[in-house]
């Protein structure tokens, strides 16, 4: 009785995974308020910032997040929105 619902339990999870990866490829979340994406190399070099819905040119590329030039008029529209 336990064997056969760990075997059913194991099914349910690994298909839930599977299923998790399939609808989360290609999707990304933007930045948080405040971070900033840009692209590197392989070895860290930076390459360049990434704007909202740009991609990574190369599969070698990675993406690193860190924290975005916030000017005065960002400050005023995040804590005074109209």
């Amino acid at each position: 009785m336990a064997a056969e619902y760990s075997r059913e339990l194991s099914t349910k999870v690994f298909a839930g995974s599977a299923g998790g990866l399939l609808w989360a490829s290609g999707r990304a979340a933007p930045p948080a308020t405040g971070s900033a994406a840009s692209s590197s190399t392989e070895s860290g070099k930076p390459k360049g910032k990434l704007e909202s819905g740009q991609r990574k040119s190369l599969q070698s590329e990675r993406v690193v997040l860190g924290p975005a030039a916030v000017g005065n008029q960002d400050i005023r529209r995040i804590f005074n929105p109209s």
